[in-house]
């Protein structure tokens, strides 16, 4: 049945090929595995990719992605099993009930929130549709969205985000049932907290100006707590949605026609939880754009999100000034905005770092905050930093 050029990391991801197979009816069949990522393109799962084809006349029948991980340090780290278990919920309940429940509210096809099959998901693997087959692939890291790219990942951010406000309001004891399960984070503890503290005080040594520096050094004081003040599902009730958690540029892939993207999937669901939809927001934009980009917008980003909100949930029959008064949203923009600055200064070293120098997330997390400055900063990690902390300014965030 096999013929590999890549040996699959672990037995449950054989196993869980094995039952793909059988419950398809698939006879007679040979599998191609070969490398799903490269180095930097994640960095806590390991990325497999399956064609299973005829061995008759080499087609490929299906393509697959299979993540897992056979890395016990990482895993006992990184609570490996927990980040798989929620985001085998979300792929086995919440997405499939957003899915439904979209539908029974005769949501257009072409505006609905759509997402990746998924074949199988556990504490140990989730088995998903290889999307590159379909001409889908991430967006380069190095550089930042254009508008074409930045409009339509805020346009599915705003219109996943609508389904929980609409079912919050026509469906209340569904929505709250789903939201307790992801209402605590399963990636940030302990561990993270001296990656906080260290990533905001390295991104006051790289700042171009002294009084830039001043105000982000002020801003850090007590940074783990405003982070999990911010990540908290109770500091937004009643107003918190299922966030993705990490909408950074690999975890979304795009659909190309004559070079401009015309359709997107997020990937990777494992820290997605219960909190204030601007986290969301915020970690999007400040991840994926550069400074130029978010002045030519100035605060039209924000409208692109909210009004694409404010359409999707006249889909369902609700009025965004009931589901997402624009005075709450715009108190969230100053409450949770920031959490975009912080995340900055944590991921973007690692999201643009020079080829070959990528982190590694576990020793990150063994780190000691006395230790002397350990992240290269590149020009172009300095440049995209200043420039974060430059907006956050302006919006007299900090």
């Amino acid at each position: 049945m096999m013929n590999e050029t890549v040996t699959l990391p672990t037995e449950d991801a054989v196993a869980a090929i094995e039952e793909f197979i059988q419950k398809n009816g698939l006879k007679d069949v040979v599998l191609r595995i070969s490398a799903g990522s490269e180095k930097g393109d994640n960095y806590i799962g390991e990325m497999h990719k399956i064609e299973i084809a005829s061995k008759h006349d080499k087609c490929v029948l299906h393509n697959l992605i299979v993540k897992t991980t056979s890395d016990k340090g990482k895993s006992e780290v990184l609570k490996l099993d927990d980040l798989y278990n929620r985001e085998a919920y979300l792929y086995n309940v919440v997405l499939p009930t957003f899915k439904k429940f979209q539908k029974e509210h005769k949501v257009p096809t072409e505006e609905q929130f759509d997402f990746v099959k998924c074949y199988k998901a556990d504490q140990n693997l989730v088995l998903m549709e290889d999307m590159c087959a379909r001409g889908y692939r991430m967006h380069d890291r190095y550089y930042p969205y254009d508008s074409d790219h930045l409009e339509l990942a805020l346009m599915n951010l705003a219109r996943y985000h609508s389904i929980s406000f609409a079912m919050k309001k026509l469906d209340p004891e569904t929505y709250k049932k789903l939201a307790k399960s992801v209402d605590k984070s399963v990636l940030y503890d302990k561990y993270f907290d001296p990656i906080i503290e260290r990533s905001l005080f390295e991104a006051t040594t790289v700042m171009d100006d002294a009084s830039k520096a001043e105000k982000l050094l002020s801003f850090s004081k007590n940074g783990v707590e405003k982070f999990h003040k911010y990540i908290a599902s109770k500091s937004a009730t009643p107003y918190d949605v299922i966030c993705h958690g990490d909408c950074w540029t690999n975890n979304i892939m795009f659909k190309y026609e004559n070079g401009k993207p015309v359709d997107m999937k997020f990937i990777d669901w494992q820290i997605a939880r219960a909190c204030s939809p601007v986290t969301d927001l915020s970690y999007m934009i400040y991840l994926s754009t550069d400074a130029p980009m978010r002045a030519k917008y100035n605060s039209g980003l924000f409208n692109v999100y909210y009004d694409t909100i404010g359409k999707q949930l006249t889909y369902f029959g609700c009025n965004i000034e009931e589901c997402y008064p624009r005075a709450i949203f715009d108190d969230h923009l100053k409450e949770f905005l920031p959490y975009g600055l912080l995340m900055s200064t944590m991921v973007i070293p690692i999201m643009l770092c020079n080829k070959g120098t990528e982190l590694d997330v576990v020793e990150m997390c063994k780190v000691d905050t006395s230790t002397a400055k350990t992240t290269q900063y590149t020009k172009k990690i300095k440049d995209r930093l200043n420039g974060v902390v430059d907006d956050f300014i302006k919006l007299k965030l900090i």
